[in-house]
C-alpha cells in the first residue's frame, strides 16, 4: 500500500495542472493557423549555358505565413546543385535541355503547396571559325568575312572584329575588311565572354 501525506496530495494536482497548462500552450488550434498560399519564384537568367550557374529566389506569401521553409528539387536536364538555403537555390546545368526548380512548403495536413521554374540549358561553344583563312586585297578594295559559331543553338553569338594594324587594313563589326595601304595586318574576329578566336591574315595589300 502506498500512502502520502495531506501536502503530497496537494501538490499532486497542482503539478498536474501546470502540465496540463504547459502541454496545451503548446498546441495551436488550427482556426488560427496562417497557411501558406503562394511561392513566387524569381531567376537570375531563364537561359544559360551548359556548366553555368543560376540563382533562383523564393518568396512565400502571405508574409505572416506560420511556415515558411521551402523544399528544394530539381529534375529534367542533368544538375548540380549548392548554396541552398530556405530562400535561395544556385543550381548549375550539366547537360543540355529543360531544367526544373521546384520550391514545396508544407501546410499542415493540407495539400502542400508547390512552384517550379524552368531553365533552358544550352550547349557550351564547341568553335568559332571564318569562310576565308587568307585574303589578298588591293589599296581600297573591300571584302566581307563570315564568322561561323558551332553548335548553331547556343546563347553567346555575340562576336567583335578587330584589326591589329589599321593603318594597312580596318574591319568594322560585320566583318568588312577594307585595305588601306601596302602592308599586313591580323584580322580576329572574337567571341564576347569566350577564349576562343578566329584569326585571318590578309596578306600583300
Amino acid at each position: 500500500m502506498i500512502t502520502m501525506s495531506v501536502k503530497q496530495r496537494l501538490l499532486l494536482p497542482l503539478w498536474m495542472m501546470l502540465f496540463s497548462i504547459s502541454f496545451n500552450s503548446c498546441v495551436l488550434d488550427p482556426e488560427f493557423v496562417v497557411y501558406a498560399t503562394s511561392i513566387e519564384l524569381s531567376s537570375s537568367s531563364v537561359m544559360i549555358q551548359e556548366g553555368e550557374k543560376v540563382h533562383v529566389n523564393a518568396v512565400v506569401l502571405p508574409k505572416e505565413a506560420d511556415e515558411k521553409t521551402v523544399v528544394w528539387s530539381t529534375s529534367g536536364a542533368k544538375s548540380k546543385y549548392s548554396n541552398i538555403t530556405p530562400e535561395t537555390i544556385e543550381v548549375q546545368g550539366m547537360e543540355e535541355g529543360q531544367m526544373v526548380i521546384s520550391a514545396e512548403v508544407k501546410r499542415g495536413t493540407h495539400e502542400p503547396l508547390r512552384s517550379s521554374i524552368t531553365i533552358d540549358v544550352k550547349p557550351k561553344i564547341s568553335s568559332l571559325t571564318l569562310n576565308k583563312t587568307l585574303l589578298t586585297l588591293v589599296e581600297g578594295e573591300t571584302e566581307s568575312l563570315i564568322a561561323t559559331i558551332s553548335p548553331d543553338n547556343v546563347i553567346n553569338k555575340n562576336v567583335v572584329w578587330k584589326s591589329s594594324n589599321e593603318s594597312v587594313a580596318t574591319v568594322d563589326q560585320s566583318g568588312a575588311v577594307k585595305a588601306i595601304m601596302p602592308g599586313t595586318a591580323i584580322i580576329k574576329s572574337i567571341l564576347i565572354f569566350s577564349k576562343l578566336i578566329a584569326p585571318i591574315n590578309p596578306s600583300e595589300i
